[in-house]
Order: structure tokens, then C-alpha cells, then sequence
């Protein structure tokens, strides 16, 4: 019976010490349990730049988020909202997660990362001299990457009929710094010269003492007078007086 008696307590000493064992491995076991949360916030935070870059017409080639290390993730329950401190751009990443408790903000996250946005561009079809007025054979579209310290909308900003500001090799991408507007006007072309205002109006011919594009200020001839103003381009040939009752005596001189 002594042996029946030994045998029943061994049990239970052993439990004991391997509980005692277990105990500890239990309780670090059990603070990185946050860690599942952080992934789904990252998760979704993701999920929200795709979004954004989406409603802006935009395609997402890469992103990556990551809370600050050591950062505790509020508990389950709360809502979460994002918020996006910047249209979405190729570049460095900041998005704001605001936990919401009862439909109030009581917690906001910082999230920073890597985006890159791709979109459908326009690209130089071949090798374009400096001064050409591009046509739709000097054009193709292609689904691009849209690289660091450009803005989406300049990179699909309509180009036929822009002119390039110096020569650009085919394949490039055709972004704002490189186009200009059209020039409307050509140094030495005779031009309309409008003069408008309350109860009159005024027509004369004029040269364009410099080339202008539309909605530029350019001087201009009066080729009865010989006088200068200067006037604002409107149009292929056409420029107009901004201050016509100051200058029609010029006009008419």
C-alpha cells in the first residue's frame, strides 16, 4: 500500500514541478501576443495607401509600412481610421492610424514607410530636337513607375501640342519641367491688337516684339504709331490690352 500511496502523491509532485516550469515560459510567451495586431494594423494601413493612390487614378508598385518599434497596439475592439498626410507620391510614407473608441479619437499611431505609384504616362516615341511641337506619332503611353520628386499629375499632364523646352531622347518621360506651352506668338509676326472696355472697341495691327505663349505679357508694335505697349497673348496672333482706357490715345496715335 506504501508503494500505491507513493505512487499516487508522484503524480501529482510531478504536475507540480512541471507547472512550475511551464509557468514562466507561459507568461513571456504571452507578451508578444500583440504582435498578430501590429501585422493588421500594418495590414491595413497598406490596404488604405492602395486606396487613396486608387482614387487618384493611380496604381501602387510597392508600399511598405511599420509602426515604431516597441510601440504598444491599442486593444482589440477599437476602430481604426487612417489618414494620409500628403496626396499619394513615390517617395518616403507617413500615415496616421487614429484609434477610436465610442466613435472618439483617443490614440493616434504613427506608421512611416516606402510608397511607389505607378501610373499610365506619355513617353517620348523617339529622339525629340529641342523647340518641337509634339504630335501624336511623337508620343506613346506606357504603364510606369513614377519616379521620386514627381508629381503624378505633371507626369500625366497632356503633352500633344506642348513643345519640349530642350531635346529629349526617346523613351523619356514626358513630365512638365520638360514642356512648354505652345508659342502663340513669334517674334516679328504681325499680330491682332484687341482694346476692349465698357461702350468701345479697337482692332489694329501690331508686331510681337518678342515670342509669347498663351496668357504671357509680351510689348508689342503699333504698326500705324511705331508705339510699344504691352499686351497679353489670347490666341494664335492675338494679343489684347489689359488697361485698354490707359492705352487707346497709343493705339490711335
Amino acid at each position: 500500500m506504501r508503494c500505491s500511496r507513493a505512487s499516487t502523491r508522484w503524480p501529482a509532485d510531478a504536475a507540480a514541478l512541471l507547472l512550475a516550469f511551464l509557468l514562466p515560459a507561459a507568461a513571456s510567451a504571452a507578451e508578444p501576443a500583440c504582435a498578430p495586431k501590429v501585422e493588421g494594423i500594418v495590414r491595413l494601413g497598406c490596404d488604405f495607401v492602395r486606396e487613396r493612390a486608387r482614387a487618384e487614378g493611380l496604381g501602387v508598385r510597392a508600399v511598405s509600412l511599420a509602426l515604431p518599434a516597441g510601440i504598444d497596439p491599442p486593444a482589440a475592439g477599437g476602430a481604426i481610421r487612417f489618414r494620409l498626410g500628403r496626396p499619394p507620391v513615390t517617395g518616403a510614407l507617413a500615415v496616421t492610424a487614429i484609434v477610436e473608441e465610442d466613435g472618439r479619437p483617443v490614440r493616434a499611431l504613427m506608421l512611416t514607410g516606402t510608397l511607389i505609384v505607378e501610373a499610365e504616362v506619355s513617353v517620348a516615341a523617339r529622339d525629340l530636337a529641342r523647340g518641337t511641337t509634339l504630335a501624336d506619332e511623337d508620343v506613346r503611353v506606357e504603364t510606369r513607375a513614377i519616379p521620386e520628386g514627381i508629381d503624378p499629375k505633371d507626369a500625366r499632364a497632356k503633352v500633344v501640342g506642348r513643345e519640349t523646352r530642350s531635346r529629349v531622347a526617346a523613351g523619356t518621360l514626358l513630365v512638365e519641367p520638360l514642356l512648354a506651352s505652345p508659342r502663340e506668338v513669334l517674334r516679328g509676326q504681325p499680330v491682332t491688337l484687341l482694346a476692349e472696355g465698357r461702350g468701345f472697341s479697337a482692332r489694329v495691327t501690331a508686331t510681337a516684339a518678342r515670342d509669347g505663349v498663351h496668357g504671357e505679357r509680351i510689348p508689342v508694335v503699333n504698326s500705324a504709331s511705331g508705339q510699344t505697349v504691352v499686351a497679353r497673348v489670347v490666341g494664335r496672333g492675338v494679343v489684347r490690352l489689359e488697361s485698354p482706357s490707359l492705352e487707346l490715345g497709343r493705339l490711335d496715335r
